[in-house]
């Protein structure tokens, strides 16, 4: 079994052409906010893209009662989306857990949510984060030991129309989750897997997940007022088995 690492959309594109399964990763905070969901017991999430879908959908709500349970989650420039009930923002999360309690999530992200809805019907794919690392691996290893298939890591980094950035935080997320895969029998990295491995081979778990506080994405967050979204975010394990996966707790507005 090879692990691999592809960025962005075209992370998402290669696990449906080869029929991989996959992990996506946004650590700042889309994949942390989408556990953190999971873990408050919400019913289901759906993922849009824009702002304006979220709320055009949200008006089309007619049932009042199921529009008393639907909240809107959500961020731009990482504050909260105007029309929204809450922020992109797991610690915001946690702290209204009885608020989502099988609730429905219109959910949009700046960068996750461009990925994730690439998905398509049928692919095998897990919302990863650092409070899930071991939990997220120990699923994907599990299902691709079963179907003998491959395992690829899709760090989201920054995704916009403009342009593409790997962000650090994704980057120190992906090599936890390569360190807990390697645990398991017949685990290889392959292609850029194998070299950040290698290249940060030295440095523990902990000096990792303190790094985070220190990327340019952290610095922006402690600005604008969300320092403990990057605690709770570089806590590794702090949601244990909480895997969400795509098409099941995370569903497409179009499918």
């Amino acid at each position: 079994m090879y692990i691999n690492i592809v960025w962005h959309e075209e992370g998402m594109d290669q696990a449906i052409s080869e029929n991989l399964i996959s992990i996506v990763i946004d650590v700042l905070r889309g994949s942390t906010t989408i556990i953190a969901l999971k873990a408050m017991k919400c019913s289901k999430i759906i993922s849009f893209e824009s702002g304006s879908e979220v709320l055009n959908a949200y008006d089309s709500v007619s049932d009042e009662k199921e529009k008393r349970k639907t909240f809107l989650v959500g961020e731009k420039r990482g504050l909260m989306e105007q029309g929204f009930h809450f922020c992109n923002s797991p610690t915001q999360i946690i702290n209204n857990s009885d608020s989502f309690r099988s609730s429905i999530i219109f959910f949009k992200s700046t960068n996750i949510s461009k990925v994730i809805n690439r998905y398509k019907s049928g692919l095998t794919t897990f919302i990863g984060s650092i409070a899930n690392c071991s939990s997220v691996a120990e699923r994907a290893y599990k299902v691709a030991k079963r179907n003998r298939t491959d395992i690829i890591l899709i760090p989201v980094g920054r995704c916009t129309r403009f342009f593409k950035r790997k962000d650090l935080e994704d980057e120190i997320a992906t090599i936890l989750m390569m360190r807990k895969l390697l645990r398991y029998e017949c685990v290889k990295l392959s292609g850029c897997a194998d070299i950040l491995y290698r290249k940060t081979k030295h440095l523990s778990d902990g000096t990792l997940a303190k790094n985070i506080s220190h990327t340019k994405s952290a610095r922006y967050l402690k600005d604008i007022g969300y320092g403990n979204d990057i605690i709770l975010s570089s806590k590794i394990d702090y949601f244990e088995n909480v895997v969400p996966a795509l098409g099941i707790d995370v569903v497409i507005r179009y499918l």
